[in-house]
């Protein structure tokens, strides 16, 4: 699936939606989240810069949905793409 902001998914789809091991590669093509998704859900996932490494820090990225009595489960948590700019 490509994006128009130049982003896109690399996976297994299943019944339409992401389902197993993916990738979504940020506008700069190089920069990704890797890790698993369930019926288009990111259960969990890493984030590998530009040099295909994964990140230093080693922080795992979730599914965090808000509700009208939690704006985020870890709101401080900076996207890393955006934190490398």
């Amino acid at each position: 699936i490509f994006f128009r902001d130049g982003g896109r998914i690399e996976g297994d789809f299943e019944g339409g939606a992401l389902h197993g091991s993916a990738t979504y590669f940020y506008p700069d093509g190089k920069s990704s989240l890797r890790g698993q998704w369930e019926e288009g859900d990111m259960i969990s996932a890493k984030f590998y810069g530009p040099t295909g490494k994964p990140e230093a820090k080693g922080v795992e990225y979730t599914l965090d949905e808000s509700s009208k009595e939690c704006f985020a489960k870890r709101p401080l948590l900076r996207d890393p793409y955006e934190t490398s700019m």
